[in-house]
């Protein structure tokens, strides 16, 4: 049996990025971790698309928001292998996030 998916590093993520003044992508996390999903892979991608966008667009992040980015795409990829590597490839990352998911 897989190992669980813990929502604990998303839901500290928010918190460390509205300390730090961050609350738009705070709340777009936040939304995400409230958002009615049919399904728990549904949830899943929906919380690492909006971390992969929060990674690419929120700059400066301290040492300690990469190291909750990182903790929460781990979680991500225990449902999904390999999630948010293709947005590490220079001029590819940026059009794979806005084809997963468009912005609002």
């Amino acid at each position: 049996m897989p190992e669980p998916v813990r929502l604990e590093p998303f839901e500290s993520l928010v918190g460390s990025l509205r300390g730090s003044g961050r609350h738009e992508h705070a709340e777009r996390l936040e939304q995400a971790l409230g958002c009615p999903c049919t399904t728990s892979s549904e949830l899943i991608d929906q919380l690492g698309a909006v971390v992969v966008a929060t990674r690419l667009t929120c700059r400066p992040l301290t040492q300690e928001q990469k190291a909750l980015i990182r903790r929460c795409l781990k979680e991500v990829r225990k449902a999904f292998p390999g999630y948010g590597w293709v947005a590490l490839l220079p001029g590819l990352g940026g059009w794979f996030a806005r084809r997963r998911r468009p912005s609002p």
